[in-house]
Protein backbone atom coordinates (compact mmCIF):
# COMPACT_ATOMS: atom_id res chain seq x y z
CA UNK A 1 0.00 0.00 0.00
CA UNK A 2 1.38 3.45 -0.85
CA UNK A 3 2.31 6.05 1.48
CA UNK A 4 0.57 9.15 0.86
CA UNK A 5 2.03 12.83 1.42
CA UNK A 6 1.49 13.95 4.83
CA UNK A 7 -1.06 17.07 5.54
CA UNK A 8 -0.95 19.91 7.76
CA UNK A 9 -3.85 19.13 9.97
CA UNK A 10 -6.32 22.49 10.16
CA UNK A 11 -8.78 20.27 12.47
CA UNK A 12 -9.24 21.49 16.34
CA UNK A 13 -10.04 17.23 16.79
CA UNK A 14 -7.64 15.73 18.82
CA UNK A 15 -6.37 11.58 18.82
CA UNK A 16 -6.07 9.54 22.08
CA UNK A 17 -4.14 6.66 22.45
CA UNK A 18 -3.98 4.11 24.78
CA UNK A 19 -2.09 0.67 24.91
CA UNK A 20 -1.24 -2.20 27.55
CA UNK A 21 1.08 -4.52 27.53
CA UNK A 22 -0.62 -7.61 28.79
CA UNK A 23 -4.24 -8.32 29.47
CA UNK A 24 -4.76 -11.85 30.14
CA UNK A 25 -8.24 -12.09 30.65
CA UNK A 26 -9.00 -9.14 27.86
CA UNK A 27 -11.00 -7.13 29.33
CA UNK A 28 -9.71 -4.00 28.42
CA UNK A 29 -9.53 -2.18 32.10
CA UNK A 30 -6.06 -0.97 31.76
CA UNK A 31 -6.77 0.73 28.45
CA UNK A 32 -10.23 2.03 29.79
CA UNK A 33 -8.38 3.73 32.70
CA UNK A 34 -6.01 5.35 30.43
CA UNK A 35 -8.61 6.52 27.84
CA UNK A 36 -10.57 8.35 31.22
CA UNK A 37 -7.35 10.03 32.42
CA UNK A 38 -6.28 11.46 28.69
CA UNK A 39 -10.52 12.67 28.24
CA UNK A 40 -9.75 14.83 31.57
CA UNK A 41 -6.47 16.31 29.99
CA UNK A 42 -8.77 17.08 27.21
CA UNK A 43 -11.61 18.56 28.93
CA UNK A 44 -9.11 20.94 31.01
CA UNK A 45 -7.81 21.94 27.73
CA UNK A 46 -10.68 22.50 25.81
CA UNK A 47 -9.85 20.08 23.12
CA UNK A 48 -12.72 17.60 21.39
CA UNK A 49 -11.54 14.38 21.27
CA UNK A 50 -11.98 12.54 17.38
CA UNK A 51 -11.33 9.12 18.37
CA UNK A 52 -9.55 6.99 20.43
CA UNK A 53 -7.08 4.31 19.23
CA UNK A 54 -6.22 1.79 21.43
CA UNK A 55 -3.90 -1.70 21.22
CA UNK A 56 -5.35 -3.70 23.96
CA UNK A 57 -1.93 -6.84 24.82
CA UNK A 58 0.64 -5.42 23.20
CA UNK A 59 3.86 -5.94 24.49
CA UNK A 60 6.78 -3.71 24.13
CA UNK A 61 8.79 -6.53 24.08
CA UNK A 62 7.88 -7.49 20.37
CA UNK A 63 8.23 -4.34 18.84
CA UNK A 64 8.38 -5.98 15.39
CA UNK A 65 5.06 -7.23 15.88
CA UNK A 66 2.62 -4.32 13.71
CA UNK A 67 -0.09 -2.26 16.23
CA UNK A 68 -3.28 -2.12 14.52
CA UNK A 69 -4.61 0.42 16.49
CA UNK A 70 -1.25 3.30 16.10
CA UNK A 71 -1.08 2.54 12.73
CA UNK A 72 -4.64 3.27 12.13
CA UNK A 73 -3.76 6.77 14.10
CA UNK A 74 -0.90 7.38 12.27
CA UNK A 75 -2.60 7.35 8.62
CA UNK A 76 -5.55 9.60 10.47
CA UNK A 77 -2.28 11.94 11.52
CA UNK A 78 -0.99 11.23 8.15
CA UNK A 79 -4.57 12.30 6.44
CA UNK A 80 -4.70 15.71 8.44
CA UNK A 81 -7.40 14.96 10.51
CA UNK A 82 -5.61 15.45 14.06
CA UNK A 83 -3.00 18.15 15.24
CA UNK A 84 -2.88 16.75 18.72
CA UNK A 85 -2.37 13.31 20.28
CA UNK A 86 -2.62 12.48 23.77
CA UNK A 87 -1.53 9.35 25.49
CA UNK A 88 -0.97 8.36 29.06
CA UNK A 89 3.07 8.16 28.92
CA UNK A 90 5.52 8.07 26.60
CA UNK A 91 6.04 4.11 27.13
CA UNK A 92 2.64 3.71 25.80
CA UNK A 93 2.75 5.91 22.67
CA UNK A 94 6.34 4.39 21.75
CA UNK A 95 8.43 0.91 22.19
CA UNK A 96 11.54 1.76 20.21
CA UNK A 97 14.03 4.84 19.83
CA UNK A 98 13.44 3.60 15.65
CA UNK A 99 9.39 4.07 16.29
CA UNK A 100 10.57 7.80 17.82
CA UNK A 101 12.15 9.08 14.73
CA UNK A 102 9.83 7.69 12.66
CA UNK A 103 7.10 9.71 14.89
CA UNK A 104 9.56 12.80 14.94
CA UNK A 105 9.13 12.45 10.90
CA UNK A 106 6.05 12.44 10.32
CA UNK A 107 5.77 15.57 13.03
CA UNK A 108 7.81 17.15 10.55
CA UNK A 109 5.72 16.91 7.93
CA UNK A 110 2.58 17.32 9.91
CA UNK A 111 3.32 19.95 12.48
CA UNK A 112 1.89 17.37 14.96
CA UNK A 113 2.02 18.27 18.99
CA UNK A 114 1.97 15.34 21.67
CA UNK A 115 0.91 15.50 25.10
CA UNK A 116 0.81 13.18 28.01
CA UNK A 117 -0.87 12.48 31.03
CA UNK A 118 2.11 11.72 32.99
CA UNK A 119 4.95 13.44 31.42
CA UNK A 120 5.67 16.90 29.97
CA UNK A 121 3.95 17.77 26.73
CA UNK A 122 7.23 17.35 23.84
CA UNK A 123 7.35 19.97 21.28
CA UNK A 124 9.17 17.48 18.95
CA UNK A 125 8.65 20.37 16.28
CA UNK A 126 12.17 22.10 18.18
CA UNK A 127 15.92 20.45 18.51
CA UNK A 128 15.41 20.82 22.20
CA UNK A 129 12.39 19.19 22.40
CA UNK A 130 13.22 15.98 20.21
CA UNK A 131 16.41 15.72 22.30
CA UNK A 132 14.45 15.09 25.87
CA UNK A 133 11.93 12.45 24.27
CA UNK A 134 15.27 10.44 22.51
CA UNK A 135 16.92 10.65 26.22
CA UNK A 136 13.46 9.45 27.88
CA UNK A 137 13.00 7.11 25.02
CA UNK A 138 16.77 5.76 25.48
CA UNK A 139 15.97 5.03 29.00
CA UNK A 140 12.95 3.51 28.65
CA UNK A 141 14.17 1.22 25.64
CA UNK A 142 16.94 0.01 28.12
CA UNK A 143 14.19 -0.71 30.84
CA UNK A 144 12.52 -2.56 28.48
CA UNK A 145 15.58 -4.77 27.29
CA UNK A 146 16.71 -5.38 31.04
CA UNK A 147 12.79 -6.57 32.17
CA UNK A 148 12.60 -8.58 28.87
CA UNK A 149 16.61 -10.24 29.57
CA UNK A 150 15.10 -10.83 33.57
CA UNK A 151 11.74 -12.84 32.03
CA UNK A 152 14.17 -14.46 29.76
CA UNK A 153 16.77 -15.80 32.73
CA UNK A 154 13.24 -16.65 34.77
CA UNK A 155 11.83 -18.84 31.94
CA UNK A 156 14.83 -20.55 31.90
CA UNK A 157 15.05 -21.23 35.26
CA UNK A 158 11.59 -22.78 34.93
CA UNK A 159 12.56 -24.93 32.06
CA UNK A 160 15.85 -26.36 34.45
CA UNK A 161 13.67 -27.04 37.07
CA UNK A 162 11.35 -29.13 34.59
CA UNK A 163 8.42 -27.07 35.12
CA UNK A 164 5.76 -26.51 32.72
CA UNK A 165 5.79 -23.05 31.17
CA UNK A 166 3.15 -20.92 30.54
CA UNK A 167 0.13 -21.37 27.93
CA UNK A 168 -1.44 -23.94 26.82
CA UNK A 169 -0.40 -27.62 27.98
CA UNK A 170 0.62 -30.13 25.41
CA UNK A 171 -1.72 -31.95 23.52
CA UNK A 172 -2.20 -35.32 26.04
CA UNK A 173 -2.01 -33.28 29.22
CA UNK A 174 -4.34 -30.20 31.06
CA UNK A 175 -3.27 -27.62 33.39
CA UNK A 176 -4.51 -28.26 37.12
CA UNK A 177 -5.14 -25.55 39.73
CA UNK A 178 -1.53 -24.90 40.78
CA UNK A 179 -0.38 -25.42 37.04
CA UNK A 180 1.46 -28.75 37.26
CA UNK A 181 0.63 -30.72 34.10
CA UNK A 182 -1.94 -34.13 34.65
CA UNK A 183 -2.59 -36.52 31.63
CA UNK A 184 -5.53 -36.28 29.84
CA UNK A 185 -6.49 -39.73 29.51
CA UNK A 186 -8.33 -39.15 25.48
CA UNK A 187 -6.32 -37.21 24.52
CA UNK A 188 -3.51 -39.19 25.94
CA UNK A 189 -5.22 -42.41 24.31
CA UNK A 190 -4.51 -40.96 20.70
CA UNK A 191 -1.22 -39.55 21.49
CA UNK A 192 -0.11 -43.08 21.91
CA UNK A 193 -2.30 -44.10 19.11
CA UNK A 194 -0.35 -42.48 16.60
CA UNK A 195 3.07 -43.13 18.09
CA UNK A 196 2.19 -46.90 17.83
CA UNK A 197 0.88 -46.70 14.00
CA UNK A 198 3.88 -44.11 12.83
CA UNK A 199 5.86 -47.54 14.91
CA UNK A 200 4.19 -49.68 12.66
CA UNK A 201 4.99 -47.94 9.56
CA UNK A 202 1.73 -46.20 8.63
CA UNK A 203 2.49 -42.39 6.89
CA UNK A 204 1.36 -39.14 8.90
CA UNK A 205 -1.21 -38.12 5.96
CA UNK A 206 -2.86 -41.88 6.30
CA UNK A 207 -3.51 -41.12 10.30
CA UNK A 208 -4.43 -37.57 9.40
CA UNK A 209 -7.19 -38.92 6.98
CA UNK A 210 -8.62 -41.22 9.55
CA UNK A 211 -8.61 -38.77 12.31
CA UNK A 212 -10.78 -36.69 9.85
CA UNK A 213 -12.94 -39.22 8.89
CA UNK A 214 -13.61 -40.14 12.50
CA UNK A 215 -14.06 -36.74 12.87
CA UNK A 216 -11.05 -36.45 16.37
CA UNK A 217 -10.77 -32.58 16.17
CA UNK A 218 -7.32 -30.69 17.66
CA UNK A 219 -7.78 -28.96 20.93
CA UNK A 220 -8.80 -26.04 19.43
CA UNK A 221 -11.27 -27.75 17.36
CA UNK A 222 -9.80 -28.08 13.94
CA UNK A 223 -9.14 -30.46 11.95
CA UNK A 224 -5.73 -32.51 12.40
CA UNK A 225 -2.70 -31.55 9.94
CA UNK A 226 0.66 -33.94 8.74
CA UNK A 227 2.38 -30.74 10.53
CA UNK A 228 0.25 -30.75 13.39
CA UNK A 229 0.26 -34.75 14.02
CA UNK A 230 4.40 -34.40 13.18
CA UNK A 231 4.80 -31.66 16.14
CA UNK A 232 2.63 -33.29 18.84
CA UNK A 233 4.62 -36.88 18.48
CA UNK A 234 8.14 -34.94 18.29
CA UNK A 235 7.56 -33.13 21.13
CA UNK A 236 9.73 -33.81 24.35
CA UNK A 237 6.79 -33.28 26.51
CA UNK A 238 4.95 -36.29 25.53
CA UNK A 239 7.76 -38.60 27.07
CA UNK A 240 8.06 -36.93 30.34
CA UNK A 241 10.89 -34.45 28.87
CA UNK A 242 11.39 -30.24 29.12
CA UNK A 243 12.76 -28.95 25.86
CA UNK A 244 14.09 -25.67 25.24
CA UNK A 245 14.23 -24.36 21.91
CA UNK A 246 14.31 -27.60 20.85
CA UNK A 247 16.86 -29.47 22.73
CA UNK A 248 16.00 -31.73 26.01
CA UNK A 249 17.22 -30.23 29.10
CA UNK A 250 16.23 -32.71 31.59
CA UNK A 251 12.90 -34.66 32.95
CA UNK A 252 9.88 -32.74 33.36
CA UNK A 253 7.74 -32.46 36.48
CA UNK A 254 4.85 -34.08 34.60
CA UNK A 255 4.51 -38.23 34.00
CA UNK A 256 4.92 -39.44 30.50
CA UNK A 257 2.73 -40.60 28.04
CA UNK A 258 4.91 -42.58 25.53
CA UNK A 259 7.84 -44.19 26.69
CA UNK A 260 11.31 -42.72 25.71
CA UNK A 261 12.25 -45.83 23.90
CA UNK A 262 9.21 -45.31 21.78
CA UNK A 263 9.70 -41.43 21.28
CA UNK A 264 13.26 -41.86 19.96
CA UNK A 265 12.20 -44.67 17.64
CA UNK A 266 9.54 -42.08 16.26
CA UNK A 267 12.01 -39.38 15.56
CA UNK A 268 14.04 -41.32 14.20
CA UNK A 269 11.56 -42.18 11.85
CA UNK A 270 10.17 -38.74 11.41
CA UNK A 271 13.14 -36.48 11.53
CA UNK A 272 15.15 -38.31 8.98
CA UNK A 273 16.62 -36.10 6.35
CA UNK A 274 15.71 -38.08 3.71
CA UNK A 275 12.50 -38.60 4.40
CA UNK A 276 9.79 -37.28 2.21
CA UNK A 277 8.11 -34.60 2.62
CA UNK A 278 5.37 -34.67 0.07
CA UNK A 279 2.31 -36.25 0.55
CA UNK A 280 1.29 -38.09 -2.71
CA UNK A 281 -1.85 -37.43 -4.02
CA UNK A 282 -2.57 -40.65 -5.58
CA UNK A 283 -6.59 -42.33 -6.49
CA UNK A 284 -4.93 -45.42 -7.84
CA UNK A 285 -4.44 -47.85 -5.45
CA UNK A 286 -1.19 -49.32 -6.47
CA UNK A 287 0.54 -46.28 -7.33
CA UNK A 288 4.24 -46.61 -6.26
CA UNK A 289 3.83 -50.33 -5.32
CA UNK A 290 4.11 -51.79 -8.53
CA UNK A 291 7.31 -52.35 -11.04
CA UNK A 292 8.35 -52.79 -14.32
CA UNK A 293 9.44 -56.58 -15.13
CA UNK A 294 11.34 -55.55 -17.68
CA UNK A 295 13.32 -52.78 -16.69
CA UNK A 296 12.80 -52.36 -12.92
CA UNK A 297 11.17 -48.30 -13.13
CA UNK A 298 7.99 -47.89 -10.98
CA UNK A 299 4.48 -48.51 -13.04
CA UNK A 300 2.58 -44.96 -13.53
CA UNK A 301 -1.06 -44.28 -13.33
CA UNK A 302 -2.58 -44.02 -16.84
CA UNK A 303 -5.87 -43.51 -18.58
CA UNK A 304 -6.19 -46.12 -21.43
CA UNK A 305 -8.44 -45.05 -24.39
CA UNK A 306 -10.43 -47.98 -26.36
CA UNK A 307 -8.23 -49.30 -29.36
CA UNK A 308 -11.24 -48.34 -31.87
CA UNK A 309 -10.88 -44.62 -33.11
CA UNK A 310 -14.95 -44.82 -33.11
CA UNK A 311 -15.11 -46.04 -29.44
CA UNK A 312 -13.26 -42.86 -28.11
CA UNK A 313 -14.61 -40.02 -26.12
CA UNK A 314 -15.43 -38.39 -23.21
CA UNK A 315 -15.70 -41.11 -20.44
CA UNK A 316 -14.84 -43.29 -22.21
CA UNK A 317 -10.55 -44.05 -20.92
CA UNK A 318 -10.14 -46.93 -18.61
CA UNK A 319 -7.65 -46.97 -15.65
CA UNK A 320 -4.86 -48.50 -16.22
CA UNK A 321 -1.48 -49.08 -14.89
CA UNK A 322 1.79 -48.31 -17.45
CA UNK A 323 5.96 -48.01 -17.97
CA UNK A 324 6.23 -44.91 -19.28
CA UNK A 325 8.88 -43.40 -21.08
CA UNK A 326 8.77 -39.82 -20.18
CA UNK A 327 9.83 -40.96 -16.69
CA UNK A 328 12.71 -43.10 -17.64
CA UNK A 329 11.13 -46.63 -18.42
CA UNK A 330 11.12 -49.04 -21.18
CA UNK A 331 7.39 -48.51 -21.89
CA UNK A 332 6.76 -51.91 -22.86
CA UNK A 333 4.30 -53.00 -19.88
CA UNK A 334 0.84 -51.90 -19.66
CA UNK A 335 -2.25 -53.80 -17.31
CA UNK A 336 -5.55 -52.53 -16.77
CA UNK A 337 -6.08 -51.15 -13.03
CA UNK A 338 -9.53 -52.90 -11.95
CA UNK A 339 -8.43 -56.17 -12.68
CA UNK A 340 -5.26 -56.26 -11.53
CA UNK A 341 -5.88 -54.47 -8.11
CA UNK A 342 -8.72 -57.04 -7.45
CA UNK A 343 -6.38 -59.90 -8.09
CA UNK A 344 -3.56 -58.21 -5.46
CA UNK A 345 -6.48 -57.77 -2.78
CA UNK A 346 -7.69 -61.40 -3.05
CA UNK A 347 -4.34 -62.75 -2.62
CA UNK A 348 -3.24 -60.21 0.58
CA UNK A 349 -6.68 -61.34 1.98
CA UNK A 350 -6.26 -65.11 1.28
CA UNK A 351 -2.53 -65.02 2.88
CA UNK A 352 -3.08 -63.31 5.22
CA UNK A 353 -6.27 -65.51 6.72
CA UNK A 354 -3.61 -68.46 6.60
CA UNK A 355 -2.25 -69.70 9.60
CA UNK A 356 1.52 -68.97 8.41
CA UNK A 357 0.84 -65.55 8.19
CA UNK A 358 -0.42 -65.54 12.03
CA UNK A 359 2.25 -67.71 13.29
CA UNK A 360 4.80 -65.20 11.41
CA UNK A 361 2.71 -62.14 12.68
CA UNK A 362 2.50 -63.82 16.44
CA UNK A 363 7.11 -63.48 15.85
CA UNK A 364 6.73 -59.44 16.00
CA UNK A 365 7.02 -59.11 20.35
CA UNK A 366 10.75 -60.68 19.71
CA UNK A 367 11.51 -59.07 16.86
CA UNK A 368 11.07 -56.24 18.64
CA UNK A 369 13.51 -56.73 21.06
CA UNK A 370 16.22 -55.89 18.71
CA UNK A 371 14.80 -52.42 18.18
CA UNK A 372 17.12 -50.75 21.51
CA UNK A 373 20.38 -52.36 19.90
CA UNK A 374 19.43 -50.73 16.28
CA UNK A 375 18.91 -47.20 18.23
CA UNK A 376 21.39 -48.08 19.95
CA UNK A 377 23.84 -48.64 16.65
CA UNK A 378 22.60 -45.70 15.11
CA UNK A 379 23.32 -43.34 18.25
CA UNK A 380 26.57 -44.67 18.45
CA UNK A 381 27.66 -44.07 14.74
CA UNK A 382 26.05 -40.41 14.69
CA UNK A 383 28.03 -40.18 17.67
CA UNK A 384 31.36 -40.96 15.32
CA UNK A 385 30.32 -39.22 12.61
CA UNK A 386 30.48 -36.09 15.06
CA UNK A 387 33.89 -37.07 16.36
CA UNK A 388 35.27 -37.43 12.64
CA UNK A 389 33.87 -33.92 11.75
CA UNK A 390 35.42 -32.33 14.69
CA UNK A 391 39.39 -34.41 13.89
CA UNK A 392 38.86 -32.51 10.51
CA UNK A 393 37.49 -29.47 11.74
CA UNK A 394 40.92 -29.07 13.85
CA UNK A 395 43.15 -30.56 10.80
CA UNK A 396 43.62 -33.69 12.74
CA UNK A 397 42.86 -35.59 9.63
CA UNK A 398 42.92 -34.75 5.89
CA UNK A 399 39.81 -34.44 4.03
CA UNK A 400 40.38 -37.54 2.10
CA UNK A 401 40.56 -40.03 4.88
CA UNK A 402 37.64 -38.08 6.71
CA UNK A 403 35.25 -38.89 3.55
CA UNK A 404 36.42 -42.66 3.16
CA UNK A 405 35.78 -43.04 6.92
CA UNK A 406 32.36 -41.32 6.54
CA UNK A 407 30.96 -43.33 4.17
CA UNK A 408 30.60 -46.70 5.92
CA UNK A 409 29.08 -44.95 8.43
CA UNK A 410 26.54 -43.09 7.11
CA UNK A 411 25.51 -46.71 5.26
CA UNK A 412 25.53 -48.21 8.31
CA UNK A 413 23.21 -45.69 9.47
CA UNK A 414 20.77 -45.91 6.72
CA UNK A 415 21.19 -49.97 6.76
CA UNK A 416 20.09 -49.77 10.63
CA UNK A 417 17.09 -47.32 10.10
CA UNK A 418 15.83 -49.32 7.68
CA UNK A 419 15.46 -52.42 9.44
CA UNK A 420 13.45 -50.26 11.85
CA UNK A 421 10.88 -50.04 9.70
CA UNK A 422 10.98 -53.73 8.88
CA UNK A 423 9.33 -54.68 12.53
CA UNK A 424 6.95 -51.53 11.86
CA UNK A 425 5.23 -53.31 8.78
CA UNK A 426 3.85 -56.18 11.07
CA UNK A 427 2.74 -53.82 13.60
CA UNK A 428 0.57 -52.44 11.10
CA UNK A 429 -0.67 -56.01 10.23
CA UNK A 430 -1.51 -57.16 13.33
CA UNK A 431 -3.22 -53.94 14.48
CA UNK A 432 -5.78 -54.32 11.82
CA UNK A 433 -5.89 -58.06 12.42
CA UNK A 434 -6.78 -57.67 16.29
CA UNK A 435 -9.03 -54.94 15.41
CA UNK A 436 -11.41 -56.72 12.93
CA UNK A 437 -10.52 -59.87 13.00
CA UNK A 438 -9.01 -60.14 9.33
CA UNK A 439 -7.37 -57.51 6.65
CA UNK A 440 -10.21 -58.82 4.36
CA UNK A 441 -12.88 -57.40 6.84
CA UNK A 442 -11.16 -53.99 7.97
CA UNK A 443 -10.83 -53.28 4.07
CA UNK A 444 -13.87 -51.37 3.57
CA UNK A 445 -13.43 -49.26 6.75
CA UNK A 446 -9.81 -48.49 6.10
CA UNK A 447 -9.02 -44.96 3.62
CA UNK A 448 -7.04 -45.41 0.56
CA UNK A 449 -3.82 -44.25 2.25
CA UNK A 450 -4.10 -47.52 5.00
CA UNK A 451 -5.23 -49.65 2.38
CA UNK A 452 -1.84 -48.76 0.30
CA UNK A 453 0.14 -48.90 3.70
CA UNK A 454 -1.11 -52.54 4.62
CA UNK A 455 -0.16 -53.49 0.47
CA UNK A 456 2.93 -52.62 1.62
CA UNK A 457 3.56 -53.92 4.47
CA UNK A 458 2.36 -57.51 2.91
CA UNK A 459 4.07 -57.55 -0.11
CA UNK A 460 7.77 -56.83 -0.19
CA UNK A 461 7.96 -56.81 -4.07
CA UNK A 462 5.26 -56.15 -6.86
CA UNK A 463 6.36 -56.57 -10.44
CA UNK A 464 4.27 -57.14 -13.41
CA UNK A 465 6.05 -58.49 -16.68
CA UNK A 466 5.10 -57.84 -20.54
CA UNK A 467 1.89 -59.24 -22.27
CA UNK A 468 2.90 -62.20 -24.21
CA UNK A 469 -0.94 -62.99 -25.42
CA UNK A 470 -3.75 -60.76 -26.78
CA UNK A 471 -3.62 -57.36 -25.43
CA UNK A 472 -5.78 -56.10 -23.00
CA UNK A 473 -6.61 -59.87 -21.66
CA UNK A 474 -5.61 -60.16 -17.94
CA UNK A 475 -3.17 -62.89 -17.26
CA UNK A 476 -2.37 -63.58 -13.41
CA UNK A 477 0.98 -65.22 -14.87
CA UNK A 478 2.23 -61.75 -15.77
CA UNK A 479 2.54 -60.63 -11.74
CA UNK A 480 5.39 -61.50 -9.76
CA UNK A 481 4.80 -60.84 -6.19
CA UNK A 482 7.19 -61.13 -2.68
CA UNK A 483 6.09 -61.51 0.27
CA UNK A 484 7.03 -59.34 3.20
CA UNK A 485 5.80 -61.31 6.01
Amino acid sequence: MPILPATVSTSNEVAIYCRISQDAQQEGLGVARQEADCRRIAKARGWKVGEVFTDNDESAYRRKKPRPGYSAMVESIRAGRFSWVIAYHPTRLLRSMRELEDLCDLVEKTRLQVAFVQAPDYDLNTANGRMVARLLASVAQNESEVNSERIQRKMLAIVEAGRPGGGDPPYGYKKTPSKELKVEPREAELVNEAVDRILAGETLYSIQQDWISRKIPTRRGARWSTTALKAMVTKGSIAGLRTHHGTVVGPASWTAIVDAERWNRVRTILLDPGRSRKVPNRSYLLTGLLTCGSCDRPLASIARSPKKKAERGPGTSTRAYGCKLDRGGCGHVHMLAEPLEEYVMELAFHTTEGQLFRRRLSKTKDAKKSDRAILASIAEDERALLELSDMWAQKQIGRDEWMRQRVPISERIETAKAQLHIVGNNDQLKRIVDQHGSVRAAWPTLSLQTQRDTLAAIYLRLSVHPATGVRHRFDPDRILYVWRV
